[in-house]
């Protein structure tokens, strides 16, 4: 289970979600490499309500969901066979909830007995107690190396696709290019320039539908450009304005190479072939 910090649309994308998705099909095959036969779950949170810590909690025989219902103050009981990887933080790294996952079904007997009571900041000044792993706990497990982890992580994952271009995953790389399979035959198109932008990690991306080119924000202000030509290709592109909590958009259209970025309140004009904004 994941719950998102925001939904506007389709076409804007958190990378956290592409990270649960990945997360998903990798635990999978972890725990089927490993023989574990019983239920496993990952909940994760981002929304960090008042708590300003990253909480963690790798429990058994309690394979309800939690995360949801401690955000209203109640505390489930135990329920449901299995183990439990739960996670309220900003940002995860996809190798580190492996290891987690991995050390839960290694060591799943004796996981409660880790567990510490934990302060959850319901509001500002009212909390209440919760079991949770200690930050040292969590700091051992992922500082510990692990062969099957890493070869998971080698592992290729499509994440989006069409006719024009494709987004993969690999050792904790986010790699957007052009779809080359279109380009057929080969050899015919063997001098065209086809740009990649690679990122270890961003915030979201937009994706325009009718020229299918990507904003890919790093932070709530920053953004790379890429629509597969690498003479366009842009990174670290900066909107000077404060922050706001609603994702950029893009208007449809783009007008002798201009585009229009907005907001809930502003709006910018990008131009794609000289590379910069302006107001």
């Amino acid at each position: 289970m994941y719950i998102s910090e925001f939904n506007v649309n389709q076409n804007i994308i958190l990378a956290e979600e592409l990270k649960m998705e990945i997360l998903g099909q990798l635990s999978t095959e972890l725990v089927e490499r490993l023989g574990f036969k019983d239920t496993i779950v990952i909940e994760r949170k981002t929304y960090l309500n008042h708590n300003q810590k990253d909480l963690y909690i790798i429990e058994k025989n309690n394979s309800n969901y939690k995360l949801l219902l401690l955000g209203e103050g109640s505390v489930k009981k135990m329920g449901g066979s299995g183990i439990a990887v739960r996670i309220q933080s900003a940002k995860v790294n996809v190798l580190d909830v492996l290891k987690m996952v991995e050390y839960a079904v290694v060591n799943w007997k004796t996981l409660n007995k880790n567990l510490v009571k934990t302060d959850y900041f319901l509001f500002e000044g009212d909390k209440i107690q919760i079991l949770a792993n200690s930050e040292k706990s969590i700091s051992d497990i992922v500082s510990n190396n692990s062969v099957l982890v890493d070869s998971l992580m080698q592992k290729e994952f499509v994440l989006y696709k069409d006719n024009s271009k494709i987004i993969t995953w690999q050792d904790d790389e986010f790699i957007f290019k052009e779809n080359l399979d279109r380009y057929q035959p080969a050899h015919l198109y063997a001098h065209i320039s086809h740009g990649e932008l690679k990122l270890q990690d961003f915030y979201y991306y937009v994706r325009n539908e009718i020229y299918n080119y990507f904003l890919v924000f790093s932070d709530k202000n920053t953004f790379s450009y890429f629509d597969g030509n690498e003479g366009r290709t842009a990174t670290k592109m900066v909107i000077e304005k404060g922050s706001s909590f609603y994702p950029y958009i893009t208007a449809k259209e783009i007008i002798y190479g201009k585009l229009v970025i907005y907001d809930d309140g502003n709006y910018f004009i990008y131009n794609v072939y000289k590379r910069h904004f302006k107001k």
